[in-house]
């Protein structure tokens, strides 16, 4: 898949291309130096999944299991840290629970956000890891606002500690 990058996306885009962070994911710097190095991959895969979103928006999901892991993860599901004492943090005016953890998961899973536009995939982020949807928020569609209040109630956010 050709997707078309603006200066601002990119500039978006390259906190996903730095060095390990607290939380968030990353991409791994030695398989993937920038955003160019990993959009050269996938220009000749398919996504294995995609969501379609509203405004022409879609979630492409790709699965890069030959390379081996491409970055980490800051998403988890809540279940699976039941011990943990969790906490809040508001993101974007939506109250999020998130966990520490010694060492933020490794992902196989490629996300990318584009939009539809003009008869191009025109991107808007990208990050290691399966699809998450937004942090729900007014403007979103009712049946994404729906999706997203459920995956946030199952899922957590990850930092390292």
């Amino acid at each position: 898949m050709k997707y078309v990058l603006t200066p601002s996306n990119r500039e978006h885009i390259a906190v996903h291309f730095g060095k390990p962070v607290k939380s968030g994911s990353v991409f791994y710097q030695e398989l993937f130096p920038d955003v160019d190095a990993l959009l050269g991959v996938l220009e000749n895969r398919k996504p294995c999944s995609i969501v379609y979103q509203s405004s022409l928006r879609e979630a492409h999901t790709y699965d890069l299991s030959d390379i081996g892991a491409c970055g980490t993860v800051g998403v988890g599901l809540k279940s699976a840290f039941a011990e943990r004492e969790l906490l809040r943090e508001n993101r974007n005016g939506f109250n999020v629970e998130f966990v520490e953890v010694d060492e933020l998961p490794s992902a196989a899973l490629v996300t990318v956000i584009c939009s539809r536009e003009e008869g191009e995939c025109r991107l808007i982020t990208l990050f290691p890891g399966a699809y998450a949807p937004a942090f729900p928020h007014e403007g979103m569609a009712p049946e994404e606002l729906r999706q997203a209040t459920d995956f946030w109630k199952k899922n957590i956010l990850l930092k390292r500690k």
